[in-house]
């Protein structure tokens, strides 16, 4: 097969110059468009928070223009059939704004050959306020949903908690304001049929405790208004946590959705607990105030029981141990109102 040449320079094809569509990669980006670009692009932000209105929803990208506007062409113009056939990994990045102009540093990938094109188009910036700025102004709200844990807040699940309810797309657009507490979250929503659905969601998915009450505020157009408090008490648990189920200390050794599981320390007893488990037989949560954990190794078993030694005291527990572990073996004590366990 005889070597191909640049129809346009003359150069001939190589490692890092191969022919596309008949040219040079330098030629190339002199005669072709990597990305076929509108002539003119229709951005649509919020001119309080900057979120873009993109697909139908709200996406909070951060308040520099630029970025919003990167996200939104890469988002729906930089699509295959806008694309030069043969290209990959195609991205658009702003590198200026000004005068209705949009300035764009166009980057792909031919075979093994990084590719990179600046192009220009015409931007027109709408600037509409997002529901969740409008109602923020407004401060009027129709429902509040108060989430707490039994156990201490841990960011870690607040986040996931919220994470889970961001994917609700009319929770976030009913969203008013957003207080945070040492115990938890308050949220105040504009859609009271929304707030109940996501408390269904914390009860099926967390093990929620849901209770609803309504306050009178007033008529409007001759009806009665009353405003919905839903207060929602999650376990909040995480794994290792200790906790006293039906009077008996329990370390929870995983998280399931709408429950957990535990261990019970009197006879290691694997027991799934869901919502009504959890609810209606009552659980515990027990700080490191309420037992202490002490350092311990096996010395023998007597009569069916563990003979442990605390490491610092020297203390001797007999100890109902729920497997056989081998003598020597390093162990933790719980004690608990009086009672030692093993936590193994």
């Amino acid at each position: 097969m005889g070597k191909r040449f640049c129809v346009r320079c003359g150069r001939e094809e190589g490692p890092n110059t191969p022919i596309i569509d008949g040219l040079c990669p330098a030629c190339f980006i002199k005669e072709r468009r990597m990305l076929e670009l509108p002539t003119k692009i229709r951005v649509t932000i919020c001119p309080i928070c900057g979120a873009l209105y993109i697909h139908g929803d709200w996406v909070r990208i951060g308040k520099n223009v630029e970025d919003v506007i990167e996200y939104f062409i890469n988002k729906t113009i930089v699509k295959r059939h806008n694309i030069y056939p043969g290209l990959d990994d195609v991205k658009a990045k702003v590198v200026g704004v000004e005068s209705g102009m949009v300035y764009l540093r166009v980057t792909a990938h031919y075979k093994n050959v990084s590719l990179s094109q600046d192009v220009a188009t015409h931007v027109e910036l709408h600037k509409k306020p997002c529901p969740l700025c409008l109602h923020s102004r407004s401060g009027s709200y129709e429902a509040m949903l108060q989430i707490r844990t039994i156990a201490p807040v841990r960011f870690d699940v607040m986040r996931d908690i919220g994470n889970r309810l961001a994917r609700v797309r009319e929770f976030r657009e009913s969203i008013v304001e957003i207080k945070e507490h040492k115990d938890g979250v308050d949220v105040k929503l504009s859609n009271q049929a929304i707030t109940r659905y996501v408390a269904n969601i914390l009860k099926r998915e967390y093990a929620a405790k849901i209770t609803m009450t309504w306050e009178n505020t007033g008529y409007l157009g001759g009806k009665r208004r009353s405003k919905l408090t839903i207060s929602a008490r999650l376990p909040g648990l995480v794994s290792g946590d200790i906790i006293e189920y039906e009077g008996e200390p329990a370390e929870v050794t995983k998280l399931k959705k709408g429950g957990v599981i535990i261990k019970r320390l009197s006879d290691g007893k694997v027991v799934t607990l869901r919502h009504d488990d959890i609810w209606k037989s009552g659980f515990k949560y027990l700080n490191e105030k309420d037992y202490a954990v002490l350092d311990g190794r096996i010395l023998n078993y007597e009569g069916g029981k563990a003979v442990v030694q605390a490491t610092d005291s020297g203390n001797i527990y007999f100890i109902k141990s729920p497997r056989i572990l081998n003598l020597g073996s390093r162990v933790k004590i719980l004690i608990y109102k009086g009672k030692a366990y093993l936590l193994i």
